[in-house]
């Protein structure tokens, strides 16, 4: 966009080096978004939430997680989701300049680990660094978990991983086509490791306590990657009345939908906003 600005480096959390961007509107700041990807994908796919931001006044602070995008570490997995965690922890010590109000916006798994970080921390509305949190279609548990988990329990002593299987999670064709075949980012195999990773968070998360803290939670009725209408149920246990909004024609990712998905998208946080 013209007259922002872009600057891109790494800084280093446990031991890997991770990816991070920041982009600066043009005219007088509005606040700050800390914008966090969805699993296998990295800040590049993220023109579109980053442009409304931009468009709207606020300074975008958005990283790859480790083993995704350009920052270091096994590719797609981790040992724990405390990994995924620790570079929210590590960026928000990094963030002093940004300019205030902060909010946060997660996809899927990026969703998730903010989840994690103000579960973890005790936030609530009085002391969350966040003032807005939205959540787009957010991972709790995985769509066909209860077969999912059996297999887990059975090959995960024996075998390491399995081959990705690129699904229809947009309406947007050109990116279902860049994700599987253009994007040299995009990792070809599904980490056993990374699934019982995601089974000890999703455990812990269950019993974590509720908080005060109200988010905007947008989902596609769609969606066949996350377990949507339990995960939506565990929210609104933790969560103080969390804002839903259902697009009725919208898959998973929703940071990269088609147009028409978009615009209902960014309107509706275009009103959380008061824009």
């Amino acid at each position: 966009m013209p007259g922002t600005t872009r600057h891109s480096g790494y800084f280093e959390c446990r031991g890997e080096r991770i990816a991070a961007h920041c982009f600066t509107p043009a005219g007088p700041p509005a606040g700050s978004v800390f914008l966090l990807h969805g699993y296998y994908d990295h800040v590049g796919l993220y023109q579109h939430p980053i442009r409304w931001c931009l468009e709207h006044g606020f300074t975008v602070l958005a990283w790859d997680l480790p083993g995704h995008g350009l920052s270091t570490g096994p590719r797609a997995t981790i040992r724990s989701f405390d990994r995924y965690r620790e570079t929210v922890e590590a960026v928000l010590q990094r963030a002093a300049g940004l300019p205030a109000p902060w909010h946060c916006i997660g996809q899927s798994t990026g969703a998730a680990v903010f989840m994690e970080y103000l579960f973890q921390h005790r936030c609530t509305r009085a002391n969350s660094p966040f003032q807005q949190v939205v959540l787009f279609a957010p991972l709790v548990r995985p769509a066909g978990w209860g077969p999912g988990e059996i297999a887990y329990r059975l090959v995960h002593r024996w075998i390491d991983g399995l081959p990705r299987k690129f699904k229809e999670n947009s309406d947007d064709a050109e990116f279902l086509d860049f994700l599987a075949h253009r994007d040299p980012l995009q990792a070809r195999r599904l980490p056993v490791q990374w699934l019982g990773a995601m089974r000890e968070w999703m455990h812990a998360f269950l019993h974590y306590p509720a908080t005060d803290i109200s988010p905007l939670i947008i989902q596609g009725m769609q969606d066949q990657t996350v377990d949507w209408r339990f995960n939506l149920s565990v929210l609104r246990e933790k969560f103080d009345h969390p804002e839903e909004v259902y697009l009725p024609d919208a898959r998973h990712h929703l940071a990269n939908e088609s147009a028409a998905n978009r615009a209902l998208l960014f309107a509706r946080l275009d009103e959380r906003f008061g824009f």
